[in-house]
């Protein structure tokens, strides 16, 4: 019975939307009062959150893993953890978590192609090849290819916080301007521009002493979105 919710792992996608339905009396609490509730172990604040959040996250998931028995499998351990430990989803100053889950599932899925050996084709929407750079710096590169760049760029940006990682995805790969991302994470328009200032300061750090000051020239010119 879904009323030991401590059981959830073992339930499919399918099976919840079942479960949930025949609870379906909705409220108008928050995600934040929800979590909150859920954390108390309140299984009906946890139906209702699933409600909510369940259809939208599993077409992403299966979306972006393109494998859908792996998708369903990582939305069990996904739902149990929601259950067991909600603390780990984070919400805006309005109470919701949709932004927040957004990034996170573009996180999970590109772990999973990580995996794979395939996490460019995922993180990076709009990759740079090298007859794209400018002729003044092409002959520079011309020992290095931008995969390697882009793949040691997402390495770094990898081991940044939820948050900032979730404001350089909105940014460099969903193209989002800084006010639209700001509005959607309930922060200031200056807190998002500082992010972004103190992500690139923190590649530059890592990634510039790996190269000549002719080859980091190079890099700088061939990516001003990242390094302004």
């Amino acid at each position: 019975m879904i009323e030991n919710v401590t059981e959830t792992k073992y339930y499919s996608h399918k099976q919840f939307l079942t479960l949930s339905a025949k609870k379906n009396n909705k409220s108008v609490k928050s995600d934040q009062e929800l979590l909150k509730a859920i954390a108390d172990k309140d299984t009906k604040a946890f139906l209702e959150f699933y409600d909510r959040h369940a259809s939208r996250v599993y077409r992403q998931l299966v979306s972006g893993f393109r494998d859908k028995e792996a998708a369903e499998d990582f939305l069990q351990d996904f739902w149990a953890k929601v259950w067991i430990s909600p603390s780990f989803l984070l919400t805006n100053e309005e109470g919701s978590t949709t932004p927040f889950l957004h990034c996170y599932t573009l996180r999970r899925i590109a772990d999973f192609h990580r995996s794979r050996v395939a996490c460019q084709e995922i993180l990076l929407s709009a990759p740079v090849h090298a007859e794209e750079l400018t002729p003044a710096y092409s002959h520079v590169l011309e020992d290095m290819t931008m995969k390697e760049i882009m793949t040691e760029i997402s390495r770094i940006v990898d081991t940044l916080p939820e948050r900032d990682w979730m404001i350089y995805q909105l940014y460099h790969h969903e193209h989002q301007n800084v006010k639209t991302i700001a509005e959607q994470l309930s922060l200031s328009e200056g807190t998002i521009n500082n992010k972004l200032s103190s992500i690139s300061k923190r590649l530059r750090k890592r990634l510039k002493p790996a190269y000549s000051a002719l080859h980091w020239a190079a890099i700088m010119a061939t990516l001003p979105g990242i390094f302004p």
